[in-house]
């Protein structure tokens, strides 16, 4: 799941919760994709499409998308890198994706618990929406 998205000058860079893409980079013009893993391997794959690039991007898991769409481009192996400021990097993103699910989800429930004092009794919308925000909240703390 991308964690974090930076495009300019037709470069789009990513940042992966993912449990061994770690990063990418994918350059339009030329159509290069770069693959960053957990373990520091590049790999650069040469002529990937813009759809197959964007579905390998939104991908709740890269890997999965890396197997089935995009190792059948030809690939160079790049050089190897320090992933460790990059792991860092999504530690750090999590933990602030986290904070603001957790005040999201504090402001949600005053409403809820205003709503009930108003009206005596809880909305069943927003008790499935409560519902699945705390579903979402046991998998991002996982």
């Amino acid at each position: 799941m991308i964690l974090e998205r930076v495009e300019k000058d037709g470069l789009v860079k990513g940042v992966y919760d993912s449990s061994n893409v770690i990063a990418s980079s994918y350059d339009k013009s030329s159509k290069e994709l770069k693959v960053i893993f957990k373990g520091g391997n590049t790999y650069i794959y040469e002529g990937v499409t813009d759809s197959d690039f964007m579905r390998f991007e939104t991908a709740e898991s890269q890997g999965k998308v890396l197997n089935s769409n995009i190792k059948s481009y030809n690939f160079t192996k790049g050089d190897k890198v320090d992933a460790d400021a990059i792991v860092n990097r999504i530690k750090k993103l999590k933990i602030e994706e986290l904070v603001k699910f957790e005040t999201g989800m504090g402001e949600f429930m005053v409403k809820c618990n205003d709503d009930f004092l108003t009206n005596g009794s809880f909305d069943l919308k927003m008790i499935n929406q409560l519902e699945h925000m705390i579903t979402s909240y046991k998998t991002m703390r996982k």
